[in-house]
């Protein structure tokens, strides 16, 4: 996702209402925006407000979210007629939380996918992720993707519910669910490189967490998981 102009948004209305363009997003209570156009929004989040997206209907929606999340939140994103919403998210958890993501899909034609990505910042963190995916009746011609992916490093505790409330047929909807430690295959390989088992364990970390997160995050993402050290 390029950036040629990423304005700074401020949230402080009771509904924010953004058109076409690129913004970083801020806020610093719970916070709700309309959507309306081609937007791509950037959120580096660190805290933990609840923030609800309405798209109305036409509208595009491409997002690179960071959560470094300390305490319970939410994010709902209301998705309405002849919507596309591509999101990148990835939550970097310290302590004992839960994240509930709420895709309410109440219009047609629309195609949503969203990519999660979760760690745990220390080994006596508990993340626990709900995504629901909920598709009202009466819908139809919508589709929806959830990857949702957990990496254990530390023998810390990741639990990932996706949920799929679908009360129509005419929809084509698909989610995926892995929750592993480093792949041993993986460091097998990078080992036999000449790479130690420690090096090893960060390149993997580092790619787990920054190839699809857009690279105006990368250096501060890498700051959180202390993968420089």
């Amino acid at each position: 996702m390029g950036l040629k102009k990423m304005n700074k948004l401020l949230l402080v209305e009771n509904i924010n209402k953004i058109s076409t363009g690129t913004y970083e997003l801020e806020y610093n209570k719970d916070s709700n925006i309309e959507l309306n156009g081609d937007i791509s929004l950037f959120n580096y989040d660190t805290k933990n407000y609840n923030l609800n997206i309405n798209l109305l209907d036409n509208t595009i929606l491409k997002g690179d979210f960071v959560s470094i999340a300390q305490k319970d939140f939410n994010l709902t994103l209301n998705i309405n007629n002849n919507n596309q919403v591509l999101l990148n998210y990835l939550i970097i958890n310290e302590g004992q939380n839960k994240i509930n993501i709420t895709l309410n899909i109440t219009g047609n034609s629309s195609y949503i996918n969203i990519i999660v990505r979760v760690i745990n910042k220390t080994k006596d963190s508990n993340a626990d992720i709900i995504c629901d995916g909920i598709i009202k009746e009466n819908t139809h011609d919508n589709e929806l993707l959830q990857d949702l992916k957990g990496l254990i490093t530390n023998n810390d505790t990741i639990k990932i519910s996706p949920n799929m409330l679908i009360n129509t047929n005419e929809v084509l909807a698909n989610h995926k669910v892995t929750i592993s430690s480093y792949n041993p295959t993986e460091l097998f390989y990078l080992t036999s490189k000449g790479l130690s088992l420690k090096l090893a364990k960060k390149l993997i970390l580092s790619s787990f967490i920054t190839s699809f997160i857009n690279e105006i995050y990368h250096e501060k993402i890498k700051t959180e998981v202390k993968i420089n050290e």
